[in-house]
């Protein structure tokens, strides 16, 4: 368990779906040059059966295309296992 942004990111999807997975490998590179150019990021996880799960993602935001990586590991994760999962959302405005 890490301390950056993507391993908080990772921390609450492992919780909110209630989900294990371990070595989170991330790796990025840029599709072109310049400020708008696309990065693409490669998200990688293990599943408790030993299995790596694999998922891409691309935005001209690292972050957002790291966060696109990681949903689609885990999507492929879940879909590869049949896991249940379980959304609840609130909307509470207080």
């Amino acid at each position: 368990m890490g301390n950056g942004r993507l391993d908080a990111i990772s921390n609450a999807i492992q919780k909110q779906l209630e989900i294990d997975y371990t070595d989170l490998i991330y790796k990025q590179h840029a599709l072109g040059t310049g400020s708008e150019a696309n990065a693409i990021s490669y998200v990688g996880i293990t599943g408790k059966n030993g299995t790596e799960y694999w998922g891409t993602g691309i935005d001209t935001d690292i972050m957002i295309s790291s966060v696109k990586a990681h949903f689609s590991a885990v999507n492929n994760m879940v879909t590869s296992l049949q896991l249940p999962i379980k959304i609840e959302y609130s909307h509470s405005r207080e």
